[in-house]
C-alpha cells in the first residue's frame, strides 16, 4: 500500500504521497528560512575544511520547525557532506538524573556497535592490525587514556562487555580495576571525557560533526539535576572545541520560543555567550502559507500528473480561505496564549483534518462551503 492508498480520496485527487502527512522528507518539500539555512550549510562546509567549531540556537514557537529544521541540517551533514551527526533532546525536569542523561543520551543516538563499526573502517584505511599500533594511532588523535583503551578493547574484542558498561557509564571499581582503566566512569569528569573523545574519534573518520540536542528548554530550571546538565552541556561544548581537535563541529540547539526569556536568565552566560548564530523561526505570513501548501502539493503528486495543481481545492480562493481558517477553527486544540496560529505543524493538522473529511463526504472539490462547514469556521 502506498502512502496515499491509506486515504483513498488521495488517489482520486492525483497524490501519490499524503501532502499533510507528518513525516519528514528534506530532499523534496521545503527549508525555512531559505537564506538561513543556505548559509548555514556554506558554513558548515568552512568548519569541516578548517577543523573549526560553529554554534547555532533556533528558536521558535511550538510547531514552528524547529525539528524540522534540525533534521534539514542532520540530512544535510550526513546524505551530503557524508559528515556525521548526533541528535538527542534534554530529559524533562521531572525525569532528569543529571550529567549522566547526556551519556545515555548521546549512546542512545550513536550505539556501541556504531563505534565498533567505525572503528573497523578507519583501522582498515590506516592499515593497523594490532591493539599496539591502534593505541598509538589514537593517542595522536585523542585525549583521554582510559577512552583510548576502550576504544581499542572494542575493536580488538577485548574485555568487551565491561568496556561497554565502562563507556555507558555503568562500571564499578572492580570492573575498573580488571580494564586496568584509571577511572570510573559514574563521575561528571570521566564522562565529559567520553563524550569528548568520542567526538573526535567519530571526527577521524567522517571530518565533521554535528551535534543537535533538541527541546533546551528543559535546562530551565534549579534543581541539582538541571543544573548538572546545563554545566555538563557547558563543560562538553568546551572540552570538545578548545582542545585538541580532530573535526569540524556543529553544536545546534532548539529552544521554544516562549521559554526563550527564562532561558536567558538563567542560562545567561553559560551557554548563551558561545552562540555563533540565532535563528528565530517566525509564524508565516499568508504567502509563505500558500506556498508551504504549493510545495507540498507539488512534492506529493504523482509524476507525469498535474503538479502544480491546487486539486482539491476548487481554486485558489478556496485554499486562502482555508488558510484563513486554520488559526480559528475549533476541530484543532489551541492554547490561548499560543503563537502557534501561522506555524506548519497547525496548517498541517487542520490540512489532515480537512482532508480526511472530504474523503469521508466523498467529495471530488473542496469549495469554501466545504471548508466552512468541515472545520466549523
Amino acid at each position: 500500500m502506498t502512502d496515499a492508498e491509506s486515504i483513498p480520496c488521495l488517489v482520486k485527487w492525483q497524490f501519490a504521497s499524503d501532502p499533510f502527512s507528518e513525516k519528514f522528507f528534506p530532499n523534496k518539500v521545503w527549508e525555512r528560512p531559505k537564506d538561513e539555512t543556505g548559509y548555514i550549510k556554506y558554513r558548515l562546509n568552512v568548519i569541516k575544511q578548517s577543523k573549526d567549531k560553529y554554534n547555532i540556537l533556533i528558536i521558535g514557537d511550538y510547531g514552528s520547525g524547529k525539528t524540522y529544521l534540525i533534521n534539514v541540517l542532520s540530512y544535510f551533514i550526513k546524505e551530503k557532506m557524508k559528515c556525521y551527526s548526533i541528535y538527542f533532546n534534554m530529559p524533562l525536569p521531572s525525569e532528569a538524573i543529571g550529567i549522566k542523561d547526556i551519556l545515555k543520551q548521546f549512546f542512545n543516538a550513536i550505539k556501541i556497535d556504531e563505534i565498533v563499526r567505525v572503528s573497523r573502517e578507519i583501522c582498515d584505511e590506516n592499515k593497523i592490525s594490532t591493539y599496539e599500533e591502534y593505541e598509538t594511532f589514537l593517542s595522536s588523535k585523542l585525549i583521554h587514556e582510559d577512552v583510548i583503551k576502550a576504544i581499542c578493547n572494542l575493536q580488538f574484542d577485548k574485555e568487551y562487555v565491561l568496556t561497554t558498561a565502562w563507556l555507558s557509564g555503568k562500571s564499578n571499581l572492580l570492573q575498573v580495576r580488571k580494564l586496568e582503566f584509571n577511572t570510573i566512569s559514574n563521575d561528571e569528569s570521566t564522562i565529559l571525557n567520553i563524550l569528548s573523545d568520542i567526538i573526535r574519534f567519530l571526527g577521524i573518520k567522517y571530518g565533521l560533526v554535528g551535534i543537535f540536542v533538541d527541546e533546551v528548554e528543559n535546562l530551565v530550571g534549579t534543581s541539582r539535576a538541571t543544573r548538572s546538565i546545563r554545566d555538563g552541556i557547558r563543560n562538553l561544548y568546551d572540552q570538545a572545541i578548545y582542545k585538541t581537535q580532530t573535526c569540524g563541529i556543529l553544536f545546534c540547539f532548539a529552544l521554544t520560543a516562549r521559554t526563550a526569556f527564562e532561558f536567558d536568565n538563567i542560562i545567561g552566560g553559560a551557554l548563551l555567550d558561545r552562540i555563533d548564530r540565532q535563528v528565530f523561526l517566525k509564524p508565516l505570513d499568508l504567502d509563505e502559507q500558500k506556498n508551504f501548501i504549493k510545495y507540498l502539493f507539488k512534492w506529493a503528486k504523482s509524476e507525469g500528473r498535474e503538479e502544480n495543481s491546487l486539486k482539491p481545492f476548487k481554486d485558489e480562493k478556496a485554499l486562502e480561505y482555508f488558510l484563513n481558517s486554520v488559526p480559528d477553527t475549533p476541530i484543532i486544540p489551541k492554547s490561548r496564549s499560543s503563537g502557534e496560529t501561522g506555524t506548519p505543524r497547525r496548517i498541517i493538522k487542520v490540512g489532515a483534518e480537512l482532508f480526511g473529511d472530504a474523503c469521508y463526504k466523498g467529495l471530488d472539490v473542496i469549495t469554501h462551503d466545504k471548508i466552512k462547514d468541515i472545520l466549523q469556521v
